[in-house]
């Protein structure tokens, strides 16, 4: 009798097989990811059968979770059915508590068919945030706002928030401007950003806004960027107003390192001046000699 049952269940298992299958046992993906499992099945028998998508250890707890009636069930899951021997199933935006066993099932009047397959979720780690400036930076030369992102090649679900060095908030996003009036109330400022998910945070390097010559309209300042090529405000605003103030200027050279930038410019000015004269002295000279020989030919004449 027990043998008898065992061949009727082997007989069964490998009749299900034959008429309903998935031509993969398990499936590996990362968190945030959408997949698509075939499930096969013997459209000569099933193609007008209702199919469906279960999950459970064990086919006898199995939830249903879709099925081809309803087809759209969330919109992160949906199961279609073309009846051409395959039905789909979509999973979409999936996260670490969706790993386990789900079926590939046919609703049947005496008993369901099924195909089981395993779903492994694996963590989309969250990587170090980089820094970088939507415009020109050089625009913090003239005062103007700088708008820096913050972003994270990998990870699911991030959230982005923007701090002063001293922890406190000042944006909830990946976006944050930094505008003269904020800098001329607490002078040099530092701020980072930090990603973060459910489970993991990680923080970016320090973007240090440094306030050169701050005015009641505006100010002149620094932007620091890690990872960034720094960059000077000398040559575009201040210039002329570093020659004027010795203050201004030895602030300015002492945070950027540009003690070289003066005596770069001044012979930059001697060297067009000599330029000049190079070509004005042959004028004057031809200019000379052309008065001489009137004024000898005037005289000739008398």
């Amino acid at each position: 009798m027990i043998l008898l049952m065992l061949l009727l269940g082997f007989i069964s298992t490998a009749s299900q097989t034959r008429s309903l299958w998935t031509d993969k046992d398990m499936i590996s993906a990362k968190e945030g990811e959408e997949i698509t499992i075939k499930c096969f099945y013997d459209s000569s028998r099933f193609i007008f059968y209702n199919k469906y998508w279960c999950f459970g250890e064990s086919w006898l707890y199995c939830k249903e979770l879709c099925n081809t009636e309803t087809r759209e069930c969330s919109e992160r899951l949906n199961v279609k059915d073309y009846q051409r021997g395959i039905f789909y199933v979509t999973m979409r935006y999936i996260v670490l508590e969706d790993s386990g066993k789900y079926w590939c099932a046919i609703k049947k009047n005496n008993a369901d068919m099924r195909s089981p397959l395993l779903l492994n979720v694996t963590e989309d780690p969250i990587s170090v945030p980089l820094i970088s400036a939507t415009n020109n930076p050089l625009d913090s030369c003239s005062g103007l706002p700088v708008t820096i992102m913050c972003s994270s090649a990998t990870g699911f679900q991030l959230q982005y928030s923007w701090y002063r060095e001293d922890g406190t908030a000042v944006a909830h996003s990946n976006i944050l401007q930094i505008q003269c009036e904020a800098l001329t109330q607490t002078q040099d400022q530092e701020y980072y950003c930090e990603v973060s998910n459910r489970r993991h945070k990680k923080s970016s390097g320090t973007v240090k806004a440094v306030l050169l010559n701050p005015t009641e309209k505006g100010c002149v300042y620094l932007l620091l960027l890690p990872d960034h090529k720094s960059y000077s405000c000398i040559q575009t605003t201040v210039a002329t107003t570093a020659m004027h103030d010795p203050t201004t200027f030895a602030h300015q050279t002492e945070c950027n390192n540009l003690s070289t930038s003066f005596p770069v410019n001044s012979r930059h000015t001697i060297s067009v001046l000599w330029a000049m004269l190079r070509w004005v002295l042959p004028i004057i000279e031809a200019v000379t000699l052309i008065a001489v020989h009137m004024y000898v030919c005037c005289k000739k004449r008398k």
